[in-house]
């Protein structure tokens, strides 16, 4: 567990570059880009992310996609290039 996120940090921790001062003054170093990218692929892919974080205890990032339902029966699509 970590020491969790300031409230008025949560939002920018999805920026590109942006590092906490906390995060800033550890010993831990880190360019600020995962949670930016994670963003960019979750986003580009129809979900969402967010964050929720209790100070002292530690921060979720909490992910949801969407799944693509299938009709009863079908079977997974076949692969570009593989007869079938």
């Amino acid at each position: 567990r970590g020491p969790g996120v300031a409230r008025a940090d949560l939002e920018r921790i999805f920026e590109p570059f942006y590092r906490s001062p906390s995060a800033q003054s550890s010993a831990r170093s880190g360019s600020g880009l995962g949670l930016a990218i994670a963003r960019g692929f979750v986003a580009a892919n129809g979900g969402t992310i967010s964050a929720e974080s209790l100070p002292g205890q530690g921060t979720a990032i909490v992910i949801e996609m969407p799944i693509e339902k299938q009709p009863a029966g079908a079977g997974a699509p076949t692969p570009p290039g593989v007869p079938g």
